[in-house]
């Protein structure tokens, strides 16, 4: 990243590599099965974007502990 960013054209690079990203992802979306589909919507499947993938993780952490908690309250 230092290097990019010392680069004079880190801008061009960093928004064509964001519009290659966005065109994996339109792929990716258009190839899904209906299996794979009714997976995403049952909340058993989902594709995290690798940028945001640490938070996503963090927040399903965070979600699990508070069910444990919840439950073990129960007893």
């Amino acid at each position: 990243m230092e290097t990019l960013v010392r680069c004079p054209n880190a801008y061009e690079i960093r928004e064509k590599g964001l519009v290659a990203d966005e065109k994996v992802k339109k792929e990716i979306l258009s190839s899904l099965t209906e299996e794979q589909e009714r997976m995403i919507k049952d909340g058993k499947l989902a594709f995290i974007d690798p940028i945001t993938y640490f938070d996503t993780l963090m927040a399903s952490l965070h979600m699990s502990i508070v069910q444990i908690g919840v439950e073990v309250s129960k007893k």
